[in-house]
C-alpha cells in the first residue's frame, strides 16, 4: 500500500512539472510570436511600442517564476541552512541559485524586484 501511495506521489509530481514546463513552453512562443505576426501584417514600429516591453516583462518573469516552480515541484521542502547556494540548473547547463538556501531564496526575491522595478518605467 505504502509503495501505490508513492509511485500515486510520484506521478502527480510528474504531471504538475509537465504543466509546467508546457505552459513554459506556450509563454515562450506567444512572446516570440506575437511580434513577429504584427510585423509581418504592417505595424513596422511594433518593436519600439510599450507592448514589446510588456511581452519581455511576462517573459521574463514567467521564466524566474517557472524556474522557481519548477525546482520547488522536483525537491519539495523547507528552507534548509545547510542546502548548497548554487546547484545544477533543472534544465540546460550551468549552477543556479538556490531557492531551498535562505540566501538563495532572498536573492530570487532581490531579482524579481529588480527586474520589476526596472521594467515598471519602461511599460508606463
Amino acid at each position: 500500500m505504502r509503495k501505490i501511495n508513492e509511485d500515486a506521489q510520484a506521478l502527480r509530481k510528474q504531471k504538475r512539472l509537465k504543466v509546467v514546463d508546457i505552459s513554459l513552453i506556450v509563454v515562450i512562443m506567444a512572446v516570440v510570436l506575437i511580434p513577429s505576426l504584427l510585423n509581418l501584417f504592417g505595424n513596422q514600429h511594433f518593436l519600439n511600442s510599450r507592448l514589446m516591453s510588456i511581452l519581455m516583462f511576462v517573459l521574463i518573469m514567467y521564466l524566474m517564476i517557472a524556474s522557481l516552480l519548477h525546482y520547488r515541484l522536483g525537491n519539495p521542502g523547507p528552507l534548509n541552512k545547510r542546502a548548497p547556494l548554487l546547484i545544477p540548473k533543472s534544465f540546460g547547463i550551468g549552477l543556479s541559485i538556490n531557492p531551498q538556501n535562505p540566501i538563495g531564496l532572498a536573492i530570487w526575491i532581490i531579482l524579481l524586484f529588480i527586474l520589476i522595478a526596472t521594467f515598471i518605467p519602461i511599460i508606463f
